[in-house]
């Protein structure tokens, strides 16, 4: 089962991103998806 397809995050010099979400949502794994540091 695919949950998300395509997660995008367009950032510029010196700001900052928050992810915020309940419990089980998906924010560490975005997070780490993000720092490319998923098996």
């Amino acid at each position: 089962m695919t949950l998300v397809d395509r997660l995008s995050f367009d950032l510029h010099q010196g700001e900052i991103l928050g992810l915020v979400g309940e419990s089980g949502s998906g924010k560490t794994m975005a997070c780490r998806a993000l720092m490319q540091l998923m098996p």
